[in-house]
């Protein structure tokens, strides 16, 4: 009956798998490829139904089915599912197979077994970091941190750029010293990363300091800090590299709009129920909380479903906190954040696509008589995903769908250019057009296709012709004129 059922399903993007061989993915996006592998089954399936597991253990959600024929195109030229969370944490995947003569495989969706397991985590790390001496010392927390990459940089206040320290490897709970002259201060900050490849950097203390601690959270990039937490009492009185109990962190959440759409949860409430429910923001670069609306919610106990989501429309792009304190009819009321509270929730509206340009394509040649062709790009935003530039070709500059030529490059560890070369795998491909395209966390997206004319030139195809041309005379003749009878001169 050949492999009825064997079905391969794999996770479709450049996740990184933790340590060990079961162990699951970490992916920094709520959209996930899961491709479906077909090749090997005999007979072929009809129709393939994706499902989808939040807990475990398993309780299997129906997902999309789809005709073999018509599975969705992914990354690398394969094809498959398209997932889209609707929250980060862990989730399984299983698939059912059906075939022409109307069989499933398993016949019952409640004999799934898991066949892919992946965390979404869209949460960059916080980190702590405190001055002691003429040295630094910090720790992160996150759920899926990883606890072996940390990167410590310092500068003069004077200087412009930093640099980094290459002296060891540094891990997400350290810490590093000095040798200062007298009168030297130094600028430090430390990047620490998670699992799923999202990152977060420090903020800035001054060494030797004050050991001031605070837990960071980016605005706009990189140059900027948001402090919350920790206060001014740093680590003072235990271990620094312990991390510190209390409520969790809160998440971060990314947008492409100004309309934010809030979801909440009421925790508890007693038998009159909610009446309201007041939300506060946090806006962009303003220090104090401030009242967006008191709603009317009336909720009941034993109310179904999630509460009516509440509204903001953000003024402008940037990262906004919120927080929500709900209100009973008998006038008991859940306290306002005050100005030292930390958000419920992190989100950063960004309605702005990223930025890319290819900026030179360069034939040489390559082994085997293959050519390679050098690209080098500019891409910036300030939330792009981790490994965000795509190289493809196509043929037709107008294709709906270009052929990959690497995804997944990490646009040199965060610095605004990057190059990369391919040899080209078919010396029947000699002309073709290349684009960059590349994506950000709130799902923008932004590509351009190469041209030597400049930005706004029209795409231009590359040549990828070494050949050099070669010719020989066969023979000379005198011009005679109209009607000469002279015969051409034959050369010996």
């Amino acid at each position: 009956m050949g492999r009825r059922g064997a079905v391969i399903l794999a996770l479709g993007l450049a996740v990184a798998p933790a340590a060990g061989q079961d162990s699951p993915h970490y992916w920094p996006n709520r959209e996930v490829g899961i491709p479906v592998g077909l090749d090997r089954l005999d007979p072929k399936p009809t129709h393939v139904q994706l499902y989808t597991s939040t807990t475990r253990p398993a309780a299997w959600k129906a997902g999309p089915k789809l005709a073999a024929g018509e599975l969705q195109p992914l990354a690398g030229g394969r094809s498959g599912f398209l997932y889209k969370a609707d929250r980060d944490g862990p989730h399984e995947f299983a698939a059912q197979l059906f075939y022409a003569d109307g069989s499933a495989s398993p016949a019952d969706p409640a004999a799934l077994t898991p066949m892919q397991a992946v965390v979404i985590d869209t949460t960059p790390p916080a980190v702590r970091i405190r001055a002691v001496g003429n040295g630094v010392e910090w720790a992160a927390t996150d759920d899926n941190l990883d606890p072996a990459f940390a990167e410590l940089q310092a500068k003069y206040p004077h200087w412009a750029d930093w640099q980094a320290e290459n002296g060891r490897q540094f891990r997400a709970a350290d810490r590093f010293a000095w040798q200062l002259r007298r009168d030297d201060t130094l600028e430090v900050r430390v990047r620490v990363r998670d699992r799923a490849g999202n990152d977060q950097w420090s903020r800035i203390v001054r060494v030797p300091g004050d050991g001031a601690a605070g837990a960071a959270v980016p605005r706009g990039g990189n140059s900027e800090w948001l402090t919350t937490g920790g206060g001014g009492g740093g680590f003072a009185g235990r271990d620094p590299l312990v991390a510190e109990p209390g409520p969790p962190r809160p998440r971060m959440e990314y947008v492409n709009t100004k309309n934010v759409t809030v979801d909440y949860a009421i925790q508890k409430m007693g038998p009159s129920g909610v009446r309201s429910v007041r939300l506060f923001v946090l806006p962009d670069r303003e220090a104090d909380w401030k009242l967006v609306k008191d709603f009317d919610v009336n909720l009941k106990p034993g109310d179904t479903g999630p509460p009516q989501p509440l509204p903001y429309e953000a003024p402008h792009d940037g990262v906004y906190g919120f927080y929500v304190a709900p209100e009973s009819p008998s006038g008991q009321k859940a306290a306002a954040p005050r100005r030292t509270d930390p958000p419920m929730l992190y989100v950063v509206v960004d309605t702005q696509n990223p930025y890319v340009k290819i900026t030179n394509v360069r034939v040489t040649p390559g082994p085997n008589r293959l050519p390679r062709v050098e690209i080098a790009w500019e891409a910036e935003d300030a939330n792009l995903l981790p490994n965000p530039v795509n190289l493809e070709y196509s043929l037709d500059r107008a294709a709906s769908e270009w052929k990959p030529i690497k995804y997944g490059l990490d646009n040199n560890a965060g610095k605004s250019a990057g190059r990369y070369t391919w040899e080209v795998p078919d010396e029947k491909l000699w002309k073709f057009y290349v684009r960059a395209r590349v994506s950000d966390k709130a799902e923008r997206s932004a590509t351009h296709i190469w041209s030597d004319k400049g930005p706004s030139g029209e795409p231009t195809e590359v040549i990828v012709d070494l050949e050099v041309p070669a010719a020989t005379i066969n023979s000379a003749r005198r011009d005679g004129g109209a009607g000469s009878d002279k015969p051409p001169v034959k050369l010996p």
